[in-house]
């Protein structure tokens, strides 16, 4: 729901790894277990996101 301008919109076009990761660590299912570079690649992916919308932040003046 983030306009155009937004870094973190155009940068992560696809998120759904990292959805997919929240729904199956909180909802119990039949799950694969993650390997460990499952879990390297959704961190690298979470801290690119995060930077990224910290970056828009201070860019509006939100974050001094």
């Amino acid at each position: 729901m983030l306009t155009e301008d937004w870094i973190v919109k155009n940068v992560h076009k696809d998120l759904s790894e990292l959805t997919d990761w929240t729904v199956n660590a909180r909802y119990p299912g039949d799950w694969s277990e993650p390997t460990y570079e499952d879990a390297v690649r959704a961190e690298s992916m979470a801290r690119s996101v995060y930077d990224s919308v910290a970056a828009d932040f201070e860019r509006r003046g939100i974050l001094q």
